[in-house]
Protein backbone atom coordinates (compact mmCIF):
# COMPACT_ATOMS: atom_id res chain seq x y z
CA UNK A 1 0.00 0.00 0.00
CA UNK A 2 3.29 2.13 -0.18
CA UNK A 3 1.22 3.96 -3.39
CA UNK A 4 -1.45 5.52 -1.01
CA UNK A 5 0.52 6.35 1.72
CA UNK A 6 2.65 8.46 -0.94
CA UNK A 7 -0.38 10.07 -1.71
CA UNK A 8 -1.08 11.58 1.88
CA UNK A 9 2.56 12.64 2.19
CA UNK A 10 1.82 14.58 -1.09
CA UNK A 11 -1.65 15.86 0.19
CA UNK A 12 -0.01 16.87 3.28
CA UNK A 13 2.47 19.23 1.35
CA UNK A 14 0.35 20.43 -0.91
CA UNK A 15 -2.07 21.54 1.74
CA UNK A 16 0.54 23.24 4.03
CA UNK A 17 1.28 25.09 1.26
CA UNK A 18 -1.92 26.21 -0.03
CA UNK A 19 -3.73 27.21 3.15
CA UNK A 20 -3.18 29.45 5.82
CA UNK A 21 -2.16 28.16 8.94
CA UNK A 22 -3.60 30.34 10.97
CA UNK A 23 -7.39 30.00 9.57
CA UNK A 24 -7.16 26.92 8.62
CA UNK A 25 -5.25 24.94 10.57
CA UNK A 26 -7.95 22.52 11.62
CA UNK A 27 -10.08 21.49 8.66
CA UNK A 28 -5.97 20.52 7.23
CA UNK A 29 -5.55 18.31 9.46
CA UNK A 30 -9.11 17.17 9.36
CA UNK A 31 -9.22 16.37 5.76
CA UNK A 32 -5.93 14.35 5.97
CA UNK A 33 -7.02 11.82 9.06
CA UNK A 34 -10.19 12.09 7.03
CA UNK A 35 -8.72 10.67 3.57
CA UNK A 36 -6.48 8.22 5.58
CA UNK A 37 -9.52 6.35 6.94
CA UNK A 38 -10.96 6.46 3.95
CA UNK A 39 -8.46 4.81 1.58
CA UNK A 40 -8.00 2.43 4.29
CA UNK A 41 -10.87 1.50 4.84
CA UNK A 42 -12.35 0.89 0.86
CA UNK A 43 -9.18 0.04 -0.89
CA UNK A 44 -10.21 -3.74 0.19
CA UNK A 45 -13.85 -2.84 -1.30
CA UNK A 46 -11.99 -2.08 -5.01
CA UNK A 47 -11.75 -4.83 -7.28
CA UNK A 48 -9.58 -5.55 -10.50
CA UNK A 49 -11.45 -6.83 -13.55
CA UNK A 50 -9.70 -8.63 -16.57
CA UNK A 51 -10.68 -10.79 -19.48
CA UNK A 52 -9.48 -11.48 -22.92
CA UNK A 53 -10.71 -8.24 -24.29
CA UNK A 54 -10.32 -5.51 -21.71
CA UNK A 55 -9.96 -5.01 -18.14
CA UNK A 56 -10.84 -1.98 -16.39
CA UNK A 57 -11.83 -1.14 -12.39
CA UNK A 58 -14.96 -1.82 -9.83
CA UNK A 59 -16.31 -1.81 -6.46
CA UNK A 60 -18.06 -4.26 -4.38
CA UNK A 61 -21.34 -2.75 -3.12
CA UNK A 62 -22.17 -5.98 -0.66
CA UNK A 63 -20.78 -8.52 0.94
CA UNK A 64 -21.87 -11.64 -0.87
CA UNK A 65 -19.77 -10.27 -3.71
CA UNK A 66 -22.03 -7.94 -5.93
CA UNK A 67 -19.75 -5.41 -7.92
CA UNK A 68 -20.72 -2.66 -9.56
CA UNK A 69 -18.97 -1.24 -12.96
CA UNK A 70 -18.89 -0.13 -16.19
CA UNK A 71 -20.14 -1.70 -19.58
CA UNK A 72 -17.56 -0.61 -21.19
CA UNK A 73 -15.56 -2.53 -18.99
CA UNK A 74 -16.77 -5.92 -19.02
CA UNK A 75 -17.94 -5.82 -23.04
CA UNK A 76 -19.73 -8.86 -24.01
CA UNK A 77 -18.10 -10.93 -21.44
CA UNK A 78 -19.82 -13.31 -19.38
CA UNK A 79 -17.37 -14.84 -17.15
CA UNK A 80 -14.29 -12.95 -15.74
CA UNK A 81 -11.86 -12.94 -12.99
CA UNK A 82 -11.92 -10.66 -10.66
CA UNK A 83 -9.37 -9.60 -7.69
CA UNK A 84 -10.22 -8.01 -4.79
CA UNK A 85 -7.66 -4.85 -3.67
CA UNK A 86 -6.36 -7.11 -0.48
CA UNK A 87 -5.33 -9.87 -3.49
CA UNK A 88 -8.10 -12.44 -3.25
CA UNK A 89 -9.27 -13.40 -6.20
CA UNK A 90 -12.54 -14.69 -7.21
CA UNK A 91 -14.26 -15.57 -10.60
CA UNK A 92 -17.36 -12.98 -11.61
CA UNK A 93 -19.98 -13.37 -13.27
CA UNK A 94 -21.74 -10.16 -15.39
CA UNK A 95 -25.34 -11.10 -14.65
CA UNK A 96 -26.58 -7.28 -15.61
CA UNK A 97 -25.38 -5.23 -18.38
CA UNK A 98 -26.69 -1.64 -19.23
CA UNK A 99 -24.48 -0.64 -22.38
CA UNK A 100 -26.93 2.56 -23.12
CA UNK A 101 -26.21 4.17 -19.55
CA UNK A 102 -22.46 2.17 -19.50
CA UNK A 103 -23.39 0.05 -16.24
CA UNK A 104 -22.57 -3.30 -15.09
CA UNK A 105 -23.13 -6.10 -12.12
CA UNK A 106 -21.04 -9.03 -11.91
CA UNK A 107 -21.38 -11.64 -8.96
CA UNK A 108 -18.89 -13.12 -7.37
CA UNK A 109 -18.79 -17.07 -6.73
CA UNK A 110 -19.28 -18.50 -3.38
CA UNK A 111 -18.91 -14.98 -1.72
CA UNK A 112 -19.49 -14.22 1.61
CA UNK A 113 -18.51 -11.29 3.90
CA UNK A 114 -16.38 -9.32 1.43
CA UNK A 115 -15.76 -5.78 2.13
CA UNK A 116 -17.91 -3.42 0.58
CA UNK A 117 -18.74 0.59 0.02
CA UNK A 118 -21.86 2.10 0.88
CA UNK A 119 -23.95 4.10 -1.10
CA UNK A 120 -24.14 8.25 -0.56
CA UNK A 121 -26.86 10.07 -1.47
CA UNK A 122 -25.80 11.98 -4.54
CA UNK A 123 -28.04 14.47 -4.90
CA UNK A 124 -26.59 15.98 -1.83
CA UNK A 125 -23.43 16.72 -3.37
CA UNK A 126 -22.38 20.07 -4.14
CA UNK A 127 -19.83 20.91 -6.35
CA UNK A 128 -16.42 22.02 -4.76
CA UNK A 129 -17.25 19.02 -2.47
CA UNK A 130 -13.65 16.98 -1.68
CA UNK A 131 -13.87 13.26 -3.31
CA UNK A 132 -11.51 10.27 -3.95
CA UNK A 133 -11.29 8.37 -6.87
CA UNK A 134 -9.74 4.55 -6.95
CA UNK A 135 -8.44 2.79 -9.74
CA UNK A 136 -6.19 1.08 -12.29
CA UNK A 137 -5.10 3.73 -14.46
CA UNK A 138 -2.79 2.76 -17.66
CA UNK A 139 -2.83 -0.84 -15.36
CA UNK A 140 -0.48 0.28 -12.91
CA UNK A 141 -2.02 -2.68 -10.71
CA UNK A 142 -0.61 -4.93 -12.67
CA UNK A 143 3.15 -3.56 -11.76
CA UNK A 144 2.67 -3.38 -7.68
CA UNK A 145 -0.81 -5.57 -7.64
CA UNK A 146 -2.17 -2.46 -5.97
CA UNK A 147 -5.08 -0.17 -6.76
CA UNK A 148 -4.29 3.68 -6.96
CA UNK A 149 -6.02 7.03 -5.72
CA UNK A 150 -6.53 10.11 -6.86
CA UNK A 151 -7.95 12.82 -5.25
CA UNK A 152 -9.96 16.08 -6.16
CA UNK A 153 -13.31 18.29 -6.02
CA UNK A 154 -16.83 17.98 -7.60
CA UNK A 155 -16.12 19.94 -10.76
CA UNK A 156 -19.65 19.97 -11.91
CA UNK A 157 -23.49 18.13 -11.75
CA UNK A 158 -26.12 17.32 -13.82
CA UNK A 159 -23.97 16.91 -16.74
CA UNK A 160 -24.97 14.44 -20.39
CA UNK A 161 -22.14 13.18 -22.39
CA UNK A 162 -21.30 10.54 -24.28
CA UNK A 163 -24.28 10.79 -26.61
CA UNK A 164 -26.63 9.55 -23.74
CA UNK A 165 -24.14 7.11 -22.03
CA UNK A 166 -24.15 9.45 -19.09
CA UNK A 167 -26.92 11.40 -18.09
CA UNK A 168 -27.27 13.51 -15.26
CA UNK A 169 -23.03 13.03 -14.35
CA UNK A 170 -21.27 13.81 -12.02
CA UNK A 171 -18.04 15.99 -13.17
CA UNK A 172 -14.54 15.65 -11.17
CA UNK A 173 -11.41 16.77 -11.85
CA UNK A 174 -9.90 13.83 -9.93
CA UNK A 175 -7.26 12.58 -11.98
CA UNK A 176 -9.56 9.47 -14.33
CA UNK A 177 -7.65 7.93 -16.78
CA UNK A 178 -8.26 4.75 -19.05
CA UNK A 179 -8.79 1.83 -16.51
CA UNK A 180 -10.36 3.59 -13.62
CA UNK A 181 -13.13 2.80 -15.84
CA UNK A 182 -15.50 1.13 -13.21
CA UNK A 183 -14.08 2.41 -10.44
CA UNK A 184 -15.39 3.83 -7.30
CA UNK A 185 -15.47 7.75 -6.47
CA UNK A 186 -16.29 8.49 -2.92
CA UNK A 187 -17.04 11.00 -0.35
CA UNK A 188 -14.98 11.82 2.93
CA UNK A 189 -17.18 9.94 4.64
CA UNK A 190 -16.39 6.65 2.62
CA UNK A 191 -19.24 6.22 0.66
CA UNK A 192 -19.72 5.92 -2.93
CA UNK A 193 -21.33 8.82 -4.67
CA UNK A 194 -20.12 7.52 -8.10
CA UNK A 195 -19.10 5.31 -10.93
CA UNK A 196 -15.83 6.38 -12.90
CA UNK A 197 -16.05 5.59 -16.21
CA UNK A 198 -15.61 9.08 -19.03
CA UNK A 199 -13.00 11.24 -19.70
CA UNK A 200 -13.33 14.23 -21.36
CA UNK A 201 -9.85 14.27 -23.83
CA UNK A 202 -8.76 15.70 -26.89
CA UNK A 203 -8.97 14.11 -29.67
CA UNK A 204 -6.79 10.97 -30.55
CA UNK A 205 -5.95 11.18 -26.46
CA UNK A 206 -6.98 9.40 -23.91
CA UNK A 207 -5.33 10.82 -21.03
CA UNK A 208 -6.61 12.86 -18.81
CA UNK A 209 -7.52 16.42 -19.32
CA UNK A 210 -8.98 17.78 -15.43
CA UNK A 211 -12.57 16.38 -16.66
CA UNK A 212 -13.71 13.11 -15.65
CA UNK A 213 -17.22 11.83 -15.82
CA UNK A 214 -18.90 9.44 -12.93
CA UNK A 215 -22.44 8.04 -13.12
CA UNK A 216 -23.98 8.89 -9.73
CA UNK A 217 -24.99 6.53 -6.64
CA UNK A 218 -28.57 7.53 -6.94
CA UNK A 219 -28.77 6.42 -10.45
CA UNK A 220 -26.82 3.24 -9.72
CA UNK A 221 -29.40 2.37 -7.15
CA UNK A 222 -32.22 2.93 -9.17
CA UNK A 223 -30.87 0.58 -11.65
CA UNK A 224 -29.67 -2.41 -9.71
CA UNK A 225 -33.62 -4.41 -9.80
CA UNK A 226 -33.17 -3.71 -13.55
CA UNK A 227 -29.71 -5.37 -13.62
CA UNK A 228 -30.42 -8.22 -11.27
CA UNK A 229 -33.08 -9.03 -13.11
CA UNK A 230 -32.74 -12.76 -13.73
CA UNK A 231 -34.49 -13.28 -16.90
CA UNK A 232 -32.57 -10.74 -18.65
CA UNK A 233 -28.97 -9.79 -19.12
CA UNK A 234 -29.52 -6.57 -21.56
CA UNK A 235 -31.46 -3.79 -20.18
CA UNK A 236 -32.43 -0.47 -21.84
CA UNK A 237 -33.04 3.16 -21.19
CA UNK A 238 -35.88 5.69 -21.87
CA UNK A 239 -35.55 7.05 -25.29
CA UNK A 240 -37.75 9.45 -27.53
CA UNK A 241 -38.08 9.65 -30.64
CA UNK A 242 -39.43 12.41 -32.63
CA UNK A 243 -38.68 15.54 -31.66
CA UNK A 244 -36.13 18.35 -33.30
CA UNK A 245 -34.92 20.46 -30.81
CA UNK A 246 -34.17 24.66 -31.75
CA UNK A 247 -30.44 24.99 -31.63
CA UNK A 248 -30.41 28.42 -33.37
CA UNK A 249 -29.14 30.15 -29.72
CA UNK A 250 -31.08 33.55 -30.49
CA UNK A 251 -34.32 31.80 -30.72
CA UNK A 252 -33.50 29.52 -27.91
CA UNK A 253 -35.80 29.81 -24.47
CA UNK A 254 -34.63 30.75 -20.99
CA UNK A 255 -36.15 28.63 -18.83
CA UNK A 256 -36.64 25.19 -20.89
CA UNK A 257 -36.11 23.48 -24.39
CA UNK A 258 -37.45 24.64 -26.53
CA UNK A 259 -39.22 22.19 -29.70
CA UNK A 260 -38.62 23.59 -33.45
CA UNK A 261 -40.31 20.38 -34.54
CA UNK A 262 -42.48 16.99 -34.29
CA UNK A 263 -41.78 14.75 -36.41
CA UNK A 264 -45.32 14.00 -37.88
CA UNK A 265 -46.21 9.97 -37.42
CA UNK A 266 -43.76 10.09 -34.69
CA UNK A 267 -43.92 8.59 -30.96
CA UNK A 268 -43.43 12.24 -29.29
CA UNK A 269 -46.20 13.29 -31.60
CA UNK A 270 -48.62 10.35 -30.01
CA UNK A 271 -47.74 11.58 -26.97
CA UNK A 272 -48.58 14.96 -27.24
CA UNK A 273 -45.98 17.33 -28.33
CA UNK A 274 -45.72 20.17 -30.58
CA UNK A 275 -44.06 22.22 -32.29
CA UNK A 276 -43.31 25.28 -30.31
CA UNK A 277 -43.98 23.82 -26.85
CA UNK A 278 -40.90 24.56 -24.21
CA UNK A 279 -40.18 21.94 -21.65
CA UNK A 280 -39.39 23.05 -18.56
CA UNK A 281 -40.30 19.79 -16.11
CA UNK A 282 -39.43 16.17 -16.35
CA UNK A 283 -40.35 13.66 -13.29
CA UNK A 284 -40.07 16.38 -11.31
CA UNK A 285 -36.38 17.60 -12.61
CA UNK A 286 -36.05 20.71 -13.84
CA UNK A 287 -35.32 20.96 -17.46
CA UNK A 288 -33.09 24.13 -18.67
CA UNK A 289 -32.10 22.84 -22.34
CA UNK A 290 -32.36 20.18 -24.47
CA UNK A 291 -29.35 18.46 -23.31
CA UNK A 292 -30.77 18.49 -19.60
CA UNK A 293 -34.28 16.75 -20.96
CA UNK A 294 -32.12 14.11 -22.78
CA UNK A 295 -30.02 13.72 -19.91
CA UNK A 296 -32.77 13.15 -17.01
CA UNK A 297 -35.05 10.73 -19.95
CA UNK A 298 -31.69 9.27 -19.57
CA UNK A 299 -32.22 8.25 -15.89
CA UNK A 300 -34.96 6.00 -16.00
CA UNK A 301 -35.98 2.28 -17.75
CA UNK A 302 -37.35 1.95 -20.75
CA UNK A 303 -41.08 1.93 -20.27
CA UNK A 304 -41.07 4.01 -17.22
CA UNK A 305 -44.22 6.59 -16.66
CA UNK A 306 -42.99 9.79 -16.57
CA UNK A 307 -44.71 13.57 -16.14
CA UNK A 308 -43.93 16.66 -18.59
CA UNK A 309 -44.39 19.55 -17.98
CA UNK A 310 -44.30 22.11 -20.27
CA UNK A 311 -45.58 25.72 -21.84
CA UNK A 312 -47.68 26.42 -24.85
CA UNK A 313 -49.04 29.30 -25.93
CA UNK A 314 -48.59 31.18 -22.43
CA UNK A 315 -50.05 28.36 -20.67
CA UNK A 316 -48.70 25.34 -18.73
CA UNK A 317 -49.78 22.00 -19.84
CA UNK A 318 -48.78 18.31 -18.25
CA UNK A 319 -48.37 15.35 -20.50
CA UNK A 320 -47.85 11.74 -19.37
CA UNK A 321 -45.23 9.89 -21.79
CA UNK A 322 -43.81 6.22 -21.38
CA UNK A 323 -41.11 5.84 -23.91
CA UNK A 324 -40.36 2.22 -25.37
CA UNK A 325 -37.36 0.40 -25.17
CA UNK A 326 -35.13 1.22 -27.60
CA UNK A 327 -32.53 -1.43 -28.45
CA UNK A 328 -29.13 -0.67 -30.11
CA UNK A 329 -29.56 -0.06 -33.78
CA UNK A 330 -28.72 -3.26 -36.03
CA UNK A 331 -27.30 -1.01 -39.48
CA UNK A 332 -27.12 -4.27 -41.72
CA UNK A 333 -23.93 -2.90 -43.55
CA UNK A 334 -20.19 -3.56 -42.53
CA UNK A 335 -17.79 -0.51 -42.86
CA UNK A 336 -14.18 -1.82 -43.99
CA UNK A 337 -11.17 -0.26 -42.13
CA UNK A 338 -9.34 2.16 -44.18
CA UNK A 339 -5.75 2.31 -44.71
CA UNK A 340 -3.78 5.55 -43.69
CA UNK A 341 -3.72 6.93 -47.33
CA UNK A 342 -7.97 6.20 -47.79
CA UNK A 343 -9.80 9.35 -48.11
CA UNK A 344 -13.29 8.05 -47.44
CA UNK A 345 -14.95 4.64 -45.58
CA UNK A 346 -16.29 1.82 -47.86
CA UNK A 347 -19.03 -0.30 -47.44
CA UNK A 348 -17.02 -3.47 -47.84
CA UNK A 349 -20.59 -5.97 -47.08
CA UNK A 350 -24.23 -5.48 -46.70
CA UNK A 351 -27.10 -7.91 -45.60
CA UNK A 352 -29.46 -7.87 -48.45
CA UNK A 353 -32.80 -7.82 -46.39
CA UNK A 354 -31.55 -5.28 -44.41
CA UNK A 355 -32.95 -1.50 -43.99
CA UNK A 356 -30.19 0.36 -45.42
CA UNK A 357 -29.75 -2.06 -48.42
CA UNK A 358 -34.09 -1.76 -49.42
CA UNK A 359 -33.08 2.21 -49.08
CA UNK A 360 -30.73 1.73 -51.58
CA UNK A 361 -27.25 1.51 -50.09
CA UNK A 362 -24.48 -0.56 -52.10
CA UNK A 363 -21.51 -2.61 -51.25
CA UNK A 364 -18.58 -0.38 -52.24
CA UNK A 365 -20.27 2.73 -52.06
CA UNK A 366 -18.15 5.67 -50.16
CA UNK A 367 -19.26 7.65 -47.56
CA UNK A 368 -18.80 11.41 -48.07
CA UNK A 369 -21.74 12.59 -45.40
CA UNK A 370 -23.49 11.65 -42.32
CA UNK A 371 -26.63 13.91 -41.57
CA UNK A 372 -25.09 17.00 -42.11
CA UNK A 373 -21.86 16.27 -41.75
CA UNK A 374 -19.24 15.88 -44.26
CA UNK A 375 -16.98 12.94 -44.33
CA UNK A 376 -13.75 13.65 -46.13
CA UNK A 377 -9.63 13.62 -45.49
CA UNK A 378 -8.68 10.93 -42.55
CA UNK A 379 -10.82 8.40 -43.55
CA UNK A 380 -9.12 6.15 -40.05
CA UNK A 381 -10.48 9.14 -37.74
CA UNK A 382 -14.00 8.93 -39.56
CA UNK A 383 -14.33 5.28 -39.14
CA UNK A 384 -12.81 5.15 -35.42
CA UNK A 385 -15.21 8.18 -34.89
CA UNK A 386 -18.29 6.19 -36.55
CA UNK A 387 -17.26 2.68 -34.87
CA UNK A 388 -17.01 3.28 -31.02
CA UNK A 389 -18.24 6.60 -30.84
CA UNK A 390 -21.70 6.98 -33.20
CA UNK A 391 -22.81 3.42 -34.70
CA UNK A 392 -23.16 2.03 -30.57
CA UNK A 393 -25.42 4.55 -29.67
CA UNK A 394 -27.71 5.06 -32.27
CA UNK A 395 -31.24 3.03 -31.57
CA UNK A 396 -33.79 1.60 -33.04
CA UNK A 397 -36.24 3.70 -34.81
CA UNK A 398 -33.84 6.59 -35.36
CA UNK A 399 -33.76 8.38 -39.28
CA UNK A 400 -29.99 8.03 -40.81
CA UNK A 401 -29.23 9.75 -43.80
CA UNK A 402 -25.96 8.99 -45.37
CA UNK A 403 -24.25 10.67 -48.53
CA UNK A 404 -22.59 8.27 -50.66
CA UNK A 405 -20.21 8.21 -53.35
CA UNK A 406 -20.25 5.33 -55.90
CA UNK A 407 -19.06 4.38 -59.81
CA UNK A 408 -21.91 3.71 -62.08
CA UNK A 409 -22.21 3.74 -66.15
CA UNK A 410 -22.21 7.58 -66.50
CA UNK A 411 -19.38 7.70 -64.26
CA UNK A 412 -19.12 8.57 -60.32
CA UNK A 413 -22.21 9.89 -58.98
CA UNK A 414 -23.43 11.11 -55.74
CA UNK A 415 -26.62 9.49 -53.75
CA UNK A 416 -28.16 10.70 -50.67
CA UNK A 417 -29.70 7.49 -48.83
CA UNK A 418 -32.28 7.58 -46.10
CA UNK A 419 -33.07 4.36 -43.98
CA UNK A 420 -34.54 4.13 -40.72
CA UNK A 421 -32.52 1.99 -37.59
CA UNK A 422 -33.97 -1.17 -37.22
Amino acid sequence: MRNYRFLLLALSLTLAVSLSPQVHAKPKKDVVTQTKKVIEKCMPAFVFIAHSSSSGSGVLISPDGYVITNAHVVRKAIKLTVRLGNGDSYQGKVIGRDSTGDLALIKLADAKGLPYVKFADSDKIKVGDLCIAIGNPIALGAVDQNPTVSMGAVSGLHQYRGGGRYNDAIVTDAPINPGNSGGPLLDLDGKLIGVNGLVESRIGLRSNTGLGYAIPSNQVKAWLPELKDPDRLDVYRCRLIGIVFEKDFDKLSEDGALIDKVVPGSEAEAFGFKDGDVIFECQGNPVWNAARFAGILGIYPAGTLLTIKLMREGETVEIKIKPEERRPAKFGFTIGKPSQSDRFMRITALEPKSASAKAGLKVGDEIIGLGKQKMSGLAVMQHAFMVQRWMPLVISGMKITFKVRRREDDGIVEKEIVFTAQ
